[in-house]
């Protein structure tokens, strides 16, 4: 047997060798870890060699989409032809969510079917009563035989398997049978759904009309392995795209637009938004400003958080994420009980395009991963991500947790910190021409080097309030020498 699986219990990964590639992948929940463990554990040797063989083919095969560029078309269509031969089945499809309507289960790709049951036809809301998006809700593996199925019909109950015969019809007409046996698998990674693995039409089956034991432990780990390397198309596309964002804009507003734009996208979630940290010029009190939004009221950007001085004095979850630097994902039912002890007024869900609130991942904007959770560290704002799709996902994966972390330390910050950093930068020189006014005047007179010196007090005053404006810009727009600027600064210290 030329595979190894070797575990690194303190990195928690798992490193799968095989003769022609080297792949690295971390699966952070045990039940992935346990799945690759146990797939090739069978009482019997010749049973245990076949299934090694079997899953150091996939790995081969599959190994070369953890490289980027990813590509889903690519992925699913050169694959499914593969799943069909290797477990001789008469069908074979894979079906994902759909980007543009999360409620919609569609096939991505599928094998042996009649050509009405294709990419336009075969699709399932993941509500709907029937046995894909079943399998999809429950996250169950289902190996059963069509007399199986039909017995779950006669129950009558609603825990019953649902059964509607769309892909026996369907396969009929390709295969010259009639539909015998299904074994479909859940495509999920730590908790988060992407779709469902289903074959079809055991060519061998077993004595009970089933797929054998042998090809559930190899579809389930061939559906982890999907998994897998969607979630990281996922988070090379966020990646990618918001190195993009950066490129392209020189506005703060607008940058925080597109950001959460591209989470709210990329994580398929109906709601994101940026909240940055501004301070009043009245009374000088820090408060929280929705910068950009995507799945709100209009009314809902723009709209401001007073900052506490400490977290137990937040009236929001934003304003508490920010004070405490606390990166939380809980559920609206956790947050409702109080059992983080977490503010939730419920404004947001009021503001929500598709309400109710469901579940909120949110973090403070900080410039360090260390720095989460610790008070002393420097906040820009908060990003929130909210109502996580499909419906019954309770939480945000903690892979999905971690890639934000990432993404806000690594881009978002350090991005604030340019655009707030600027000398002569065009938001910091447009509070300064707000505040000061645009006039010209001859510092050397001794009217002009008094209406200098007041507006240097002036100037002075507004840097302590407003963080990043810098002396070059006060003295290259109105024209001061630098000498001069510094000998009348002085004089006010």
């Amino acid at each position: 047997m030329r595979l190894w699986l070797l575990y690194f219990v303190t990195s928690r990964s798992i490193i799968i060798v095989s003769q022609r590639r080297f792949v690295v992948s971390r699966l952070y929940t045990p039940k992935c870890r346990r799945m690759l463990a146990m797939a090739t554990m069978s009482d019997d040797a010749n049973t245990s060699q076949m299934l090694s063989g079997r899953i150091e083919n996939w790995i081969d095969r599959l190994g070369g989409f953890l490289v980027p560029p990813y590509s889903e078309p690519a992925l699913t269509s050169d694959l499914i032809s593969h799943v069909q031969s290797d477990f001789d089945a008469a069908a074979a499809s894979i079906f994902l969510v759909n980007k543009q309507d999360s409620s919609q289960l569609y096939m991505a790709c599928g094998s042996g079917y009649a050509p009405e049951y294709n990419y336009n036809s075969a699709k399932y809301r993941i509500d709907e009563s029937a046995l894909t998006p079943y399998v999809f809700r429950s996250k169950k593996l289902i190996n059963m035989s069509v007399e199986e199925l039909e017995g779950e019909q006669d129950k009558g109950s609603t825990d019953a398997i649902p059964y509607r015969g769309k892909c026996r019809i369907a396969g009929a007409k390709s295969m010259n049978a009639d539909f015998q046996n299904v074994l479909a698998v859940p495509i999920e990674f730590e908790n988060t759904p992407y779709g469902v693995l289903k074959l079809e039409n055991k060519i061998h089956p077993t004595e009970e009309n089933k797929f054998p034991p042998e090809d559930a432990k190899v579809a389930q780990l061939l559906a982890s392995i999907v998994a897998l390397l969607l979630q990281q198309r996922t988070y090379t596309e966020l990646w990618t795209r918001g190195e993009e964002a950066i490129k392209e804009h020189t506005d703060k507003n607008k940058y925080a637009q597109k950001v959460a734009e591209i989470i709210s996208q990329v994580l398929n979630a109906d709601c994101s938004s940026i909240w940055l940290l501004s301070t009043d010029r009245n009374t000088n009190s820090p408060f929280l400003r929705c910068a950009g939004g995507v799945g709100y009221k209009d009314e809902y950007i723009d709209h401001k958080y007073p900052l506490p001085n400490v977290p137990d004095e937040a009236k929001s979850t934003t304003a508490y994420i920010a004070a405490s630097r606390a990166v939380i994902n809980e559920t609206e039912k956790d947050l409702s009980c109080g059992k983080r002890k977490i503010p939730y007024e419920g404004y947001c869900s009021k503001q929500m395009n598709k309400p109710p609130f469901r579940n909120i991942l949110g973090m403070p904007l900080v410039e360090d991963v260390e720095h989460f959770s610790d008070v002393q560290s420097k906040c820009w704002g908060v990003l929130k991500v909210e109502n996580r799709n499909p419906d019954f996902s309770q939480k945000f994966g903690h892979h999905d947790m971690q890639v934000c972390q990432q993404f806000v330390t690594k881009q978002i910050v350090p991005k604030l910190k340019e655009l707030d950093g600027r000398d002569g930068g065009k938001i910091r020189k447009e509070i300064l021409i707000e505040e000061l006014g645009q006039r010209r005047f001859d510092h050397k007179t001794k009217k002009g080097k008094v209406e200098l010196a007041e507006l240097i007090g002036k100037f002075l005053e507004l840097q302590g309030q407003e963080e990043g404006i810098k002396d070059v810009v006060f003295y290259k727009h109105y024209d001061i020498p630098k000498a001069t600027f510094y000998r009348e600064k002085r004089k006010w210290k």
